[in-house]
């Protein structure tokens, strides 16, 4: 008995449009580089999908409904199981509200362009959170409640968009999923990602929470904000959230791995504290357009650039608090809605981090202070290093001058070693100076 444990081979997409004949007929592929006959599965048809050909003692997984995939194990020896696990989408088919299977929303390239979109954005909003992250770190003066908030919120989208990578890199770039071989691990990688989604909206409620103290209620003038109430909702909260989906998905869902969990209706445990915050969010944020609407119609002219300037705000919080994720809960029925969809959805989560990068930290006018009172600091560093280097320069030149002038003033050359301030001997090997 081979005790390797099995490790996961992806197929690539398929074009769902092409006819079973033709799968059959094509699904052929040439075998992993280094093994011979019997180190692997050969290509095979099952009648639904093309199994390409997989090394031995691995699982072949390739999607069958959206994000649902099906399995197939290859053994020892190089056979393939009888038949492929088909179960996960099976259970996601007789979910769907359609009586008859509809085309796909979009042409397989599309999907692989679009992933790849998400893919990169991703990456690049992390890249950009980590540096702001680091700067609200680095300089002192930036401590302070407000920065506090926005500290925890970039934490939450870091470490939401650092697991989409860590799942979603083997698919997208066609490698092993390394971590479906372990259930528990792979477990525990899905309930990481929805633990990092639910805090990261909750920290936008947080955010919308302290915006409406500072402005509406005001009781911060003389007391510090309540940040253990602030700390329970934005990581306590969601702990519990995906805590209580983990063991209903325990209990009731049998899937080795929780890959598709979106099929199932214990996903509601987690999307609807998430659509509770928005919609809270959103009240904040109707509440704040009625002051703002309040102090036009008062016709303060001293106050028309600041009103400006918190109408502009207003259009921003509509994505710094996330409530333009409210959209992702409506998904269209046609086939131009849903593409337009599937675009979105790529593109809007990664941007979202970008976004709150850009206007909580490189737009913010005290960082912006901050760094420029750094740079100003290291300019001035060099310029004075310059200054004493010449000042150096100068101070060397004028004892060599003098040490010469007395030299020839006074008998018999004697060497000196400015440096060293240490004298040396002359021709007739006596020492002249000594310091």
């Amino acid at each position: 008995m081979d005790d390797q444990k099995p490790t996961i081979h992806i197929m690539a997409l398929h074009d769902d449009t092409t006819t079973e004949d033709h799968h059959q007929t094509n699904c052929t592929s040439a075998p992993p580089p280094g093994l011979d006959p019997g180190q692997y599965c050969p290509a095979e048809f099952d009648d639904v999908l093309c199994w390409k050909a997989a090394p031995e003692n691995t699982t072949a997984v390739q999607p069958c409904i959206g994000t649902v995939m099906a399995h197939r194990h290859c053994h020892a020896g190089g056979y393939w199981d009888n038949k492929s696990d088909y179960a996960a989408c099976i259970d996601a088919f007789n979910r769907m509200d359609e009586s008859t299977p509809s085309p796909p929303e979009i042409d397989n390239d599309t999907a692989i362009i679009l992933s790849y979109v998400y893919f990169i954005g991703c990456v690049i909003s992390l890249g950009v959170l980590v540096i702001s992250l680091f700067i609200f770190l680095w300089f002192k003066s930036l401590q302070c409640q407000r920065t506090s908030i926005h500290k925890n919120l970039i934490i939450s989208f870091i470490l939401r968009f650092l697991v989409i990578i860590i799942l979603f890199e083997p698919v997208v770039f066609d490698h092993d999923l390394w971590y479906s071989s372990h259930e528990w691990l792979c477990r525990g990688m899905w309930f990481l990602k929805y633990f990092a989604m639910v805090a990261n909206f909750f920290w936008m409620l947080v955010e919308g929470f302290f915006l409406h103290l500072i402005l509406v209620l005001r009781p911060l003038d003389n007391q510090k904000a309540p940040f253990l109430l602030f700390y329970f909702i934005g990581w306590v909260i969601p702990f519990l959230v995906t805590l209580a989906w983990a063991v209903v998905m325990q209990i009731n869902h049998e899937s080795k791995c929780w890959s598709d969990n979106s099929s199932t209706p214990y996903i509601l445990i987690i999307y609807v504290p998430i659509m509770l915050s928005l919609l809270i969010n959103l009240l904040i944020l109707m509440n704040l357009v009625r002051i703002v609407i309040a102090k036009l119609c008062s016709g303060h002219t001293n106050e028309r650039s600041k009103i400006c300037r918190t109408i502009k705000s207003t259009v921003l919080l509509v994505f710094l608090l996330g409530i333009i994720n409210l959209l992702f809960f409506y998904r269209p029925h046609n086939k131009q809605g849903k593409i337009i969809y599937r675009y979105v959805n790529a593109i809007l989560p990664p941007l979202q981090g970008i976004f709150v990068s850009l206007l909580y930290c490189v737009m913010n006018a005290e960082v912006q202070r901050a760094l420029k009172k750094r740079w100003n600091r290291f300019q001035d560093s060099r310029n004075m290093n310059g200054q004493s280097y010449l000042r150096r320069r100068s101070s060397r030149t004028s004892m060599t001058m003098f040490v010469s002038h007395h030299n020839q003033s006074n008998g018999p050359e004697t060497q000196f070693n400015v440096m060293e301030m240490q004298p040396l001997k002359d021709t007739n090997g006596v020492k002249k100076l000594n310091f």
